[in-house]
């Protein structure tokens, strides 16, 4: 069975942005009259027998919800992937056609000749870009883990930007599907304390679960796990 690939991403593109983790990224200025922009992604190639051999084909998926393996198949398919090389082999695709104001996720699969599938890589996500000024950029920002954790009855969050500027804090479920927004718009440097009730934004209390506390700012993105337990 073909080993899952991790998925990296190289930045071309006309937009500020920098995803987390395993990712070097140069930039050009924004340009808020952009419309699409291209991601390059980089992987490294699975065999068709763990790490040995060569994968048959490759499934790589994009969408504006978060991507689990129970949704992959519904969303949307990157076209004229590469086909995989030797294991072992850096791989790279342009991934192109996307909103610059929308924020995307990215995974892939792969099947080998018997047609067993890996599981899911980890998931990329391309955040949206603030359309603002170029100077109006958030700086660092570090989001510390929610606590409680499980969380029963409400949870607490704390992120800080070193430079004031625009920040957003969502809230999805593992179907990918957004639950509420705890923080969106301008926010002054220094500590920010939010507290999530556990309720979506209509006001019902959520289900038991697992859910993903997403931050934004800057052009970056830092995710965060949360159990809950009602």
């Amino acid at each position: 069975m073909p080993v899952s690939p991790r998925l990296a991403a190289c930045i071309s593109l006309p937009i500020a942005f920098v995803t987390p983790t395993v990712l070097h990224a140069s930039t050009t200025p924004l340009e808020v009259s952009s419309t699409t922009a291209p991601v390059t992604l980089k992987w490294t190639a699975p065999g068709d027998d763990g790490r040995a051999g060569r994968a048959t084909r490759y499934d790589l998926r994009y969408s504006t919800k978060l991507i689990t393996l129970a949704n992959f198949s519904a969303a949307r398919v990157a076209k004229n992937l590469p086909t995989p090389s030797a294991a072992g082999t850096t791989e790279s695709y342009t991934l192109s056609g996307l909103a610059s104001d929308t924020t995307y996720f990215i995974a892939i699969r792969t099947v080998d000749d018997g047609g067993n599938w890996s599981g899911l890589s980890n998931v990329k996500a391309r955040p949206g870009v603030f359309l603002a000024a170029v100077d109006d950029s958030a700086g660092e920002l570090t989001f510390a883990e929610p606590w409680p954790n499980p969380a029963h009855h409400g949870v607490n969050l704390v992120f800080r930007l070193t430079q004031s500027g625009e920040a957003k804090v969502d809230v999805f479920d593992v179907s990918g599907r957004h639950v509420t927004s705890l923080a969106s718009g301008w926010q002054s440097a220094g500590p920010v304390a939010l507290k999530w009730n556990l309720t979506s934004d209509a006001g019902q209390p959520v289900a038991s679960g697992n859910y993903v506390l997403l931050a934004r700012a800057g052009g970056r993105t830092w995710t965060r796990r949360l159990v809950v337990l009602q």
